[in-house]
This record gives structure tokens, sequence and C-alpha cells, in this order.
């Protein structure tokens, strides 16, 4: 366990689809939030993008703090401090695009997206029964994040939006190194789920980025 608090000490969070909203915070129609996109200057799909990163940076955030209140260890408390910027700067982009924030207000846990209610139920529930298992839930979150940024960024117009998802996304494979680092101190296997071996492996074993943070 000291090997553990030691490592995970070290470990410094990196720098970094709801159904479609109205303006008013109210679930639209295709054709009414169409017309939504066009007034912001923002596509459908970077809407939708947008309403999807704010609950799963929420889900990243919420499943840490559990984790912490479970386990004590630093790289809960100190990733959960990341995710709360990364919720943050999504958040801003939500505001300067007038677009609802479906994560705004939510409790600790609490979703209005039913899948990651549900995720958020899985995950807590795996990484109660062990150490080893928490650090497996942390390696998964940050796999789906890089997996569902790198998916949207290819079809992100604006450049704000673009910044702000290309800061995520490194963010996230920094936190997938520190997960994957913890996991092979306690010689503990960890298989994908989001991603390719090849594509997980070649970023858990590379080197940690440094950035600008938001």
């Amino acid at each position: 366990m000291k090997k553990l608090f030691w490592i995970g000490m070290m470990c410094v969070a990196g720098m970094a689809f709801a159904a479609p909203q109205g303006k008013a915070g109210q679930a639209c129609g295709a054709q009414a939030c169409q017309k939504a996109s066009a007034a912001t200057g923002l596509t459908q799909a970077e809407t939708d993008s947008l309403s999807r990163m704010s609950e799963e940076e929420k889900l990243a955030h919420d499943v840490y703090a559990f984790l912490y209140q479970k386990w004590q260890q630093p790289i809960f408390s100190h990733i959960a401090a990341s995710e709360q910027k990364h919720m943050q700067a999504v958040a801003g982009l939500l505001a300067r695009y007038q677009l609802a924030d479906t994560a705004a207000g939510l409790g600790e846990g609490k979703f209005s997206r039913p899948d990651m209610q549900k995720l958020y139920t899985r995950l807590t529930q795996q990484g109660s029964q062990s150490l080893v298992e928490a650090l497996k839930v942390g390696a998964e979150i940050e796999e789906l994040d890089i997996d569902d940024l790198q998916k949207a960024e290819k079809y992100v117009r604006q450049a704000d939006v673009a910044q702000v998802y290309q800061n995520l996304t490194r963010g996230s494979r920094n936190h997938l190194r520190s997960f994957y680092g913890m996991l092979q101190q306690n010689r503990a296997s960890y298989e994908p789920k989001h991603m390719s071996k090849e594509a997980f492996l070649q970023v858990a074993n590379s080197e940690r980025e440094r950035g600008r943070p938001f």
C-alpha cells in the first residue's frame, strides 16, 4: 500500500449522445435542433458531441470521486480534480454557443442520459471490489474518453471546439498512462474495451505529454 501511495502522489492529472437540446434546455425535434445548431454556427454533430462530452466528463469525475472515498488513493483525487477542469472547459463551450448543459445542476452520480447512469452504476460497483478493479475502471474510462474524442475530432469544424477536444484527449492519454502504470506495479493485466489493443498499448507505453492547461 505504501508503494501505491507513493506512485499515486506522483500522478499529476494530465491537461488535457444526449437527446439534442434547444436553448431553453428542453429536448427538441430534429428540425428544431437543426435550426438551433445553424444559429450557433455549429453543425448538428458538433452540438450532439458537446452534449455527450459534458456528461462523459462528469462521469469520469464522479466515478473517481467515489473511488477516492472508497480507497483513499491520491491518484483518484488528483485525476478527479483534472476532470473537474475538463467539465468546466466543455461547459464553457456550451455557454459560448448558448446550448443547454444537461449535466449542470446534477448531483454526484446523477446523469440525464440513461446510458451514462447505467455506466456509472456498473463502474462504481466494479471499482468497489478491490483497488486493482478500481484501477481497471480508471483505465476503461480513459480509453472510452479517448475513443469518443478521436471520433468527434473527425467532424469538428469550429477551432475552439477542436482545441478543447485536443486538450481533453491529451489529458485522457496522460490519465490512462497513470492508471496503466499502477496496474503494472500491481502485476495486474488489463484488456482494452473501447480501443484496439495496439492503439491502447501505444498510448499506455509512451511518455507523458505536456501542454497548455485549459
